[in-house]
């Protein structure tokens, strides 16, 4: 049997080594240019999953209600009723406030003689004016009531009654947002900004990788779903439960919140991201 030269031996070893450090190289500098996700997924797209908070805040505070005038004369019940009205304007805009005309309600009552000259025809005439009154946040609600009061508001809360008498419980002050405080875009755009930083910090990628630019993440990601959900409030029925903000057709549907109190609404929910990494 033949024995290879040593010579040769040395030689196939040699190139078998650059061979490999050559690869090994090209690895390196593969792997340094390209991030960790990158290089191994090269051109498949990737799910983000990441969570988000925000808080909501009510700016207007809202007293329900109305005033109710009667007469035997449906004309002389109208033109008490304007009166009252008018002196409701006039401190409503003392308080920086703003009035808010609801329906004019007319009913009629046949009523029962009782006394000696009562005619069994003569009908009362009830006339009310529904209204809300909206108040910057920080008013004192309980003065404004008592001077609302004062002034000859007798109907309170959102359900009316066109007769005296009534002794349902009623809500007297509700809490709302302004459009300018609950805005989806901005609220859409902070939850998927709070999941890829994130993301970001938790796959190592380097500070300022094209993914992690705030000029540029929006086209490397896409949202497929944001759900929102607030601590339990109560509501008119008495019973408490949260409220959700869901995300639909492009879009965070935030929907008309009206709180029977003044809380602040802290929302916690997940995001889901999908990604191109060689977009």
């Amino acid at each position: 049997m033949n024995k290879m030269p040593v010579q040769l031996i040395l030689l196939s070893l040699l190139a078998s080594l650059h061979l490999g450090q050559t690869s090994m190289a090209r690895d390196l500098v593969s792997s340094v240019s390209r991030s960790p996700i990158e290089y191994i997924y090269p051109s498949h797209k990737l799910y983000i999953h990441g969570t988000c908070k925000v808080n909501l805040n009510p700016d207007k505070a809202l007293i329900v209600g109305g005033i109710s005038t009667h007469s035997f004369n449906i004309v002389d019940a109208s033109k008490q009723l304007d009166t009252i009205i008018n002196d409701v304007q006039v401190m409503v805009e003392k308080q920086k406030g703003k009035y808010l005309p609801l329906e004019r309600l007319r009913s009629v009552e046949q009523r029962k003689c009782k006394q000696p000259n009562c005619n069994e025809k003569d009908k009362l005439f009830h006339v009310m004016q529904r209204m809300e009154l909206e108040f910057p946040i920080k008013t004192n609600v309980d003065n404004i009531l008592e001077q609302l009061i004062e002034v000859g508001m007798n109907q309170f809360g959102r359900h009316y009654s066109l007769y005296s008498g009534s002794k349902q419980r009623q809500i007297l002050v509700r809490y709302r947002f302004s459009d300018n405080q609950i805005q989806p875009t901005i609220i859409k755009n902070n939850c998927v900004k709070q999941s890829i930083d994130q993301w970001c910090a938790d796959t190592g990628l380097p500070q300022g990788h094209r993914w992690c630019e705030a000029k540029e993440r929006a086209s490397y990601f896409q949202i497929q779903n944001i759900s929102l959900k607030s601590q339990p409030v109560i509501q008119e029925s008495g019973s408490s439960r949260a409220i959700q903000l869901y995300f639909s057709n492009g879009a965070l549907v935030v929907p008309d919140i009206e709180l029977m109190g003044n809380v602040n609404l802290l929302f916690k929910g997940s995001v889901k991201l999908k990604a191109w990494p060689n977009r």
